[in-house]
């Protein structure tokens, strides 16, 4: 898992409230979220929505390989 100090960079980049807000507003959509966060890479916004309480599950992809698969349901 990750250290407190990587936990607390990435809500500093990615604040939960924030994202919650965006996120509906803009149906979830990982690339525009990252315009908006735009100190935060495409997958730490993507494993952030992890977070909120809607249903997901974020795949990771890069060069057809698959890196990480999650899910909050």
């Amino acid at each position: 898992g990750a250290s407190p100090t990587e936990l607390f960079a990435e809500r500093l980049l990615v604040p939960t409230a924030w994202l919650a807000v965006e996120a509906r507003a803009l149906d979830f959509d990982v690339l525009e979220l990252q315009r908006r966060f735009a100190t935060a890479g495409h997958a730490l916004i993507a494993a952030r929505l992890l977070d909120l309480p809607e249903r997901c599950v974020i795949t990771i992809v890069d060069n057809g390989n698959v890196l990480r698969r999650r899910s909050n349901a």
